[in-house]
């Protein structure tokens, strides 16, 4: 799903980094409800590459954005509700580190100015290997879709790919390679934006154009949503023997925030062996230093063993999250986070 592979020298720095992206998700006292957007009456027909008449109408679908991404089950899904963050003062700030997003920094900058300020929600689905990767986001409330359109225009622009064989006929569509894959960025309803390899882009235009795609479905106060399969092969601190891993960051009223994770492995004894791996992990990097830059972060870490479940959990202060999120901010390249 993108994270780069990570070496015993860049483990720490990963580290914060992870733990900045999570619990500066601290928000609303409430997620919104959940919403859908209709297509129009067949698929759009202005805008970056339209390419012909539009495909003779079919039955109206309504769709999760995973489904609508073709979610296989060995994949993982992340969900960013990036309109809960714009309410909170930590959150607000963390479009440049959203921005920074592994395998994804050149698509997000294509799309939005600032993903959080410009983005109501991402959902990103895939393999771990991001050039297989598929995106799906809802543009902000009050948008005008011709915003988008003109984004889409400008990336076409810059690229020698044509988009038109990419994508549906009448779907505004620009083909460019970002972060190093040939991925066709297109706009296929209202306020909705996908990124997906050039292999997918008909297929998913397809589906998407005929779609009602509701936002996706969070539990109360949940923010962030991450159901990663062999999480090792992402974050090398994480043992090998968690199988799969599902994570959770919940808002909390006045700054705060609480994460929980869960981890499946095959049996008890993995998962007592895993546990106790990951509480001397957490141990082993929270020195001194580390301890004096986050305000204690790590110190409030629980990790539990349930059977053969894997348990962590983490409350965050507002004081804990400001300070992670300057570290974090100060390691992003001046201009990086921006276009």
């Amino acid at each position: 799903m993108g994270p780069r592979e990570l070496t015993p020298s860049a483990t720490r720095t990963h580290g914060l980094f992870a733990w900045a992206a999570a619990c500066s998700v601290a928000v609303l006292a409430c997620a919104p409800a959940r919403d859908a957007v209709s297509p129009p009456h067949g698929p759009s027909a202005g805008g970056a590459a339209p390419n012909g008449p539009s495909a003779p109408l079919e039955p109206i679908v309504d769709l999760d954005p995973g489904p609508a991404l073709a979610l296989l089950p060995d994949e993982g899904e992340i969900l960013v509700r990036t309109n809960v963050l714009r309410g909170h003062p930590v959150g607000a700030r963390i479009g440049p580190i959203l921005g920074t997003w592994p395998g994804w920094r050149e698509t997000l900058h294509a799309v939005a100015r600032d993903p959080i300020v410009d983005l109501d929600w991402i959902d990103l689905v895939g393999p771990a290997d991001a050039s297989q990767g598929r995106l799906v986001a809802r543009t902000a409330a009050g948008t005008p879709d011709a915003a988008l359109d003109g984004r889409l225009v400008a990336l076409q622009a810059r690229s020698a790919e044509p988009a038109a064989s990419h994508v549906e006929p009448g779907v505004n569509a620009a083909a460019a390679r970002l972060d190093g894959v040939l991925r066709v960025v297109f706009r296929a309803q209202p306020r909705t934006v996908a990124a997906v390899p050039v292999s997918r882009g008909l297929a998913t235009s397809h589906v998407l154009a005929r779609a009602r795609l509701h936002d996706p479905p969070t539990a109360h106060l949940e923010a962030v949503h991450a159901d990663v399969p062999d999480p090792h092969t992402l974050v090398r601190v994480v043992p090998q023997a968690i199988r799969r891993m599902r994570a959770q960051v919940f808002a909390l009223p006045g700054g705060d925030a609480d994460a929980n994770a869960e981890g499946d492995c095959a049996n008890p004894d993995d998962a007592a062996r895993a546990g106790a791996n990951l509480r001397d992990t957490i141990a082993q990097q929270n020195f001194a230093i580390v301890r004096m830059l986050t305000h204690g972060l790590l110190d409030s870490v629980v990790v539990t063993v349930e059977g053969a479940t894997v348990k962590m959990r983490l409350h965050a202060t507002r004081d804990q999250l400001e300070a992670v999120v300057g570290l974090v901010s100060a390691m992003i390249p001046a201009g990086d986070g921006e276009r």
